[in-house]
């Protein structure tokens, strides 16, 4: 992790777990293989802290102090990373909280054998645990393979819980030849043990949202999300539920019903833009593939910070010889990605299978098609039926379809399911894309990879001020460091009096523009004033680099990078989107604050002084970092 490099891991370990842990087992995590194989610590990268709050609710299990966690976020931002790492650490670190994986993408979805295997996981994990014995768990057991050994360990540590678990384990196997006792009997096996023995397990469910697809082999239902409301609310043995279907989820399964009120929300996003320069420049090492801070910037643009398609960006520069050093390279790599690389490949494939699983109609693939032409505006299903009525589909249809597909979080759904919007990820926006022109208008991949390419190349223009937006992503970060502290303002911001950081709530960049009154002017005197005088502050939208806000602190800032300083027509143009900001976010308190690396001309510093804007150039950019302890700005 991050720090370990520079403190020690022993350090690390005893400051994240706050516990006495044993110098011996601290030996044991830092030379032991881990259980499951995860990233190094070299790659892992803005995870730390989210891995030392689920390791808190873990050893909570001793106190009984927490419910259960349900960690929630989009596919491929590293929940299961996360997971698998907190399970290696728990394992080597301490004694008394037993730690258990499951992944349901491995399970079987008949319920009998989902059973049978979910019990073996367990069984062999929780005595893989106790007898610190880590190739226990990685051998393949088979349920009636582990009974015995498991048996005969339980029997000499005089282990009731574990013993209880077995005896009812060989009566439902032998004796019912109904589902529901075994199907039972595995669900509520960690919380039986935890709660005969009085003792905390942690059990760590991936994928959950696979659960309401269960079947009994006679295709019935047997209930499994709702089995698990017993198991999950025991609070010495809470239960971490996570999945890639975020929508589903957090709607429908720990939302509603059975599990309602049960979790505790903890999040995990993509990587804010001044980590993806951290990560990128550990890949950049790790694969020895070159990139500079510009780049990275535009890696993190182009990605939204997920960390899978950063990881595969490198991947396919390693396999194209290319470094990421300037954007052709940059193009080059993202597009064969798109249509061949990891990305294709891991994208394709949950695609046809969300399109085979929900297969509404059978018309699912193109209302998908219709609804990815959408690009931030609200999708239309009226218009979409319209366009499929040789499908013989109605609006209603189209409806649920897009209900459907944005439980898999392939369309964005608001207002309780009657808006949508296509999807924000980046990436899989430029993958539907190329997909529909394959799938949906019979392309080849090569022409798909081709016309990307041509596309990346002409929107290359439109954003080649890489180093600015390089430094825009470091001062957004910078911002959301700080914390109601109070500083000299002169060695910041040009300014003489002390100035107050507000713990900013959201820290983001917005376009803003006043509202069309011209619906309100009636008078034809009035309209030729507006047209002629007044559509400079009327008609025009201005791009605010970063808005910071926490009520009743509203912070404007513009960051420019640029060859000269700023001079004063430039600081008005800033003077005035500030205005129209005041309008339309509104603040009690207004902090207009204008950086620029390159400085300012005299006019502009007695201007921006005068009519008390903050202003700050290189330096003191800088400084404001290394106060953070934050690296500096890119050259």
């Amino acid at each position: 992790m991050g720090e370990r490099g520079e403190k020690g891991q022993s350090t690390i370990y005893k400051e994240v777990l706050n516990e006495s842990a044993s110098a011996f087992i601290i030996e044991m995590a830092i030379l032991h293989e881990p259980v499951f194989k995860v990233l190094s610590d070299e790659i892992f990268t803005n995870r730390e802290d989210i891995l030392a709050t689920l390791k808190k609710i873990a050893y909570g299990a001793k106190r009984q102090q927490f419910f259960s966690p349900v960690l929630i976020g989009h596919r491929r931002v590293g929940k299961t990373e996360v997971l698998k790492k907190l399970y290696n650490e728990l394992f080597w670190e301490q004694n008394e909280v037993v730690p258990i994986y499951i992944t349901f993408e491995e399970l079987s979805r008949e319920s009998r054998q989902f059973a049978m295997q979910y019990l073996t996981f367990f069984l062999c994990q929780y005595m893989g645990f106790k007898r610190k014995d880590a190739n226990f768990i990685k051998e393949t057991w088979q349920l009636n393979d582990i009974l015995e050994p498991v048996q005969g360990f339980a029997e000499s540590q005089k282990n009731h819980g574990l013993l209880q678990l077995l005896k009812s384990t060989n009566r439902v196997i032998t004796d019912s030849k109904d589902t529901w006792p075994i199907l039972n009997c595995a669900i509520w096996a960690p919380r039986r043990v935890s709660e005969d023995n009085e003792e905390p397990i942690f059990v760590m469910l991936d994928e959950f949202q696979h659960v309401i697809e269960i079947r009994n082999e006679d295709g019935g239902d047997p209930n499994a999300l709702g089995k698990y409301q017993h198991a999950v609310e025991y609070r010495r043995c809470p239960h971490l539920v996570t999945g890639s279907a975020v929508t589903l989820l957090t709607k429908d399964i720990i939302g509603r019903g059975a599990l309602f009120g049960r979790f505790r929300a903890q999040y995990i996003r993509g990587l804010e833009g001044y980590y993806v320069l951290e990560l990128c420049q550990k890949l950049s090492k790790h694969h020895n593939v070159e990139i500079n801070p510009e780049m990275a910037a535009e890696i993190a643009r182009r990605t939204g910070g997920n960390p899978f398609y950063i990881q595969c960006i490198f991947e396919g520069a390693v396999f194209l010889n290319e470094n990421l050093d300037n954007i052709e390279s940059v193009n080059r790599v993202i597009a064969y990605e798109l249509t061949e690389g990891a990305i294709w490949s891991e994208l394709y494939r949950q695609l046809n299978y969300y399109f085979s699983t929900i297969n509404e109609f059978g018309i699912t693939k193109n209302i998908f098609y219709f609804a990815t032409r959408y690009q931030d505006e609200k999708i239309d299903p009226k218009k979409i039926a319209s366009s499929m009525s040789h499908w013989d589909v109605d609006e209603r249809k189209v409806r649920d379809v897009l209900l459907s597909l944005s439980r898999a979080d392939l369309i964005e759904e608001k207002v309780a399911g009657t808006e949508f919007y296509n999807i924000k990820d980046p990436i899989l926006r430029e993958f539907t894309d190329t997909w529909a022109r394959v799938d949906v208008e019979n392309a080849t991949w090569e022409e798909a990879a081709t016309e990307l390419r041509e596309r990346y190349r002409e929107l290359s223009g439109k954003y080649a001020d890489f180093k600015g937006y390089a430094t825009e992503l470091m001062v957004k970060f910078l911002m959301m460091q700080f914390s109601g502290q109070t500083v000299d303002g002169e060695s910041f911001f040009s300014r003489k009096s002390d100035v107050l950081l507000p713990k900013f709530v959201w820290v983001d960049s917005r376009s803003v523009k006043l509202p069309d009154t011209e619906k309100k002017i009636n008078s034809l005197v009035f309209l030729l004033i507006k047209l002629f005088f007044l559509k400079e502050k009327f008609g025009r939208e201005y791009q605010i680099d970063i808005v910071a806000k926490e009520v009743p602190n509203l912070w404007l800032v513009e960051v420019k990078n640029t060859q000269q300083p700023i001079g004063l027509a430039q600081v008005k143009y800033f003077e005035s989107a500030c205005k129209v900001a005041e309008e339309v976010i509104r603040g009690e308190i207004i902090t207009c604050w204008y950086i620029s690396t390159c400085g300012f001309t005299q006019e502009s510093e007695r201007y921006l002084s005068e009519n008390g804007f903050l202003y700050s150039n290189r330096e003191q950019i800088n400084q404001l970092l290394r106060y953070f302890g934050l690296r500096e700005l890119p050259v």
